[in-house]
């Protein structure tokens, strides 16, 4: 039988980016749960606020949305998070999220019964529960950018690294929440799509102690394009890394194979 010479072709392709450019590989896009929406919501607050921060604007609020790898193998590793954060409130018109930002802790959590994240607020601004995966990220190695201003909004993409190894085909939760002593306070964009489940909020000062589902965009006037309220609720966050290792290899022996197969003019 002939053998397809394009088929040979492509995968030692695919291999030679997995072999000679990991740095290629990290860019790799594993999941993309949308891009910026033009608007604003009622409960899309993430930020922990501490000393030095006034006694009366201490607080922790965050939000999170939920994803599914669908790469092949039962893992994958998460090298970089990106998403997009703005400013609101007193202050925000005199400072921006570069200048303001301290650090950025990112977490990843299990799926609970109700759909909701396996975890809650430890007190302390970080999380309890099932936590699957969890990093603050000092700003200095953060890669920030401005996405796009409108009126007195300015929206910055962020790139965070990190090094999360996560289950693929399963149900996990991703907060992001900035730290710094506020005011202003910060807010994770929206996405401008809905993916899999609600997202989900928590803010303790303000009664909201459990997850919660979030009420979505806002169509604020300061967005006149924005869809009607209530339209989009979940976070814009984009996820890049590189499969499960046994993925590569697997690669390599098809090619393998394959290369014996020509060979012997099968």
């Amino acid at each position: 039988m002939s053998f397809n010479r394009l088929a040979i072709i492509t995968l030692l392709s695919s291999i030679f980016a997995i072999t000679a450019t990991p740095r290629a590989m990290a860019d790799m896009l594993l999941y993309d749960n949308g891009g910026l929406l033009l608007d604003v919501g009622f409960d899309n607050a993430s930020q922990f606020s501490g000393p030095p921060a006034d006694p009366s604007f201490q607080f922790f609020a965050a939000n999170a949305d939920d994803f599914s790898l669908n790469t092949p193998g039962p893992t994958a590793t998460i090298e970089r998070v990106t998403t997009v954060f703005s400013l609101f409130g007193s202050g925000s018109d005199t400072t921006t999220v570069p200048d303001l930002f301290e650090s950025v802790r990112v977490s990843v959590f299990t799926n609970g019964g109700d759909n909701r994240p396996d975890s809650n607020a430890d007190g302390n601004g970080g999380f309890n529960g099932s936590v699957v995966a969890d990093v603050l990220v000092d700003f200095a190695n953060i890669a920030s950018s401005l996405e796009i201003t409108v009126g007195a909004n300015d929206f910055f993409e962020l790139d965070i690294p990190v090094n999360f190894e996560l289950p693929t085909q399963t149900t996990l939760w991703l907060s992001i929440v900035p730290v710094f002593p506020g005011p202003p306070q910060s807010i994770w964009g929206l996405a401008d799509q809905n993916n899999g489940n609600p997202a989900q909020f928590l803010f303790p000062l303000l009664g909201f102690t459990d997850w919660t589902t979030t009420s979505g965009n806002a169509q604020n006037v300061a967005f006149p394009e924005a869809p009607a309220p209530g339209t989009f609720g979940d976070r814009t966050f984009q996820l890049f890394g590189v499969p499960e290792p046994a993925t590569v290899g697997l690669l390599l022996g098809a090619a393998t194979l394959m290369s014996a197969r020509r060979k012997r003019g099968c």
